[in-house]
């Protein structure tokens, strides 16, 4: 983790004191940029997730025996809890536009599944619409068995979006179709910090 944070430095720097050439737009740097830092905080959601999880009695697991035969338990998306396996051993489908998208967490509670996408974010702008959409997304997935989809969302920009000021057209517009998929999903859920605490503790 210090390693990454002292290579993003580096590279900062650099590019600061540097002028590009026209083959290498800077645009396209702060983009790589901004990629590894959403997947940093997107991995710091995890965990915070899964803190949470083990709070309330959850055991994380790493292989499919475990996880099968245990009531409470969690595990993350890996190269064993690939999204073919996922499919195949809790009949999900998990469609999302973008082909082979891999969540985040897979949840238990005895004959419950929740599959979960968790994403941190303070600001909104290109790169942050996009994983908004993403979350919003989830909502709009449905499985036949009864399992349930949460998108968490961390950060300022969460706060933003279950206030009820106006803030703009675009949040106003994200807000609707929140409420549109929560609507016709009613499995779903959507949720910060407090409202996943909250289903979890309610889940037990």
């Amino acid at each position: 983790m210090e390693k990454f944070k002292n290579n993003k430095k580096i590279t900062k720097r650099y590019f600061a004191k540097r002028t590009l050439n026209e083959m290498t737009p800077e645009e396209w740097v702060q983009a790589i940029l901004d990629t590894n830092s959403s997947r940093k905080k997107g991995k710091c959601g995890e965990n915070k997730l899964v803190h949470i999880l083990k709070k309330q009695g959850f055991k994380e697991f790493f292989n499919w025996d475990d996880f099968l035969k245990t009531d409470y338990c969690v595990v993350k998306f890996s190269k064993k809890f690939n999204l073919k396996n996922v499919r195949e051993n809790l009949g999900v489908k998990i469609k999302t536009k973008k082909q082979n998208k891999t969540l985040d967490l897979i949840i238990k509670a005895k004959d419950k599944i929740l599959l979960c996408e968790a994403k941190h974010l303070n600001t909104s702008g290109g790169g942050q619409d996009k994983q908004i959409s993403e979350l919003i997304e989830i909502l709009r997935l449905t499985e036949k068995n009864g399992v349930s989809y949460i998108s968490f969302l961390d950060g300022k920009y969460s706060n933003i979006l279950l206030s009820d000021n106006g803030y703009g057209d675009k949040i106003i517009t994200q807000r609707k179709e929140i409420n549109k998929f929560l609507n016709n999903s009613p499995n779903n859920y959507w949720v910060n910090t407090a409202g996943f605490e909250s289903l979890i503790f309610d889940l037990k």
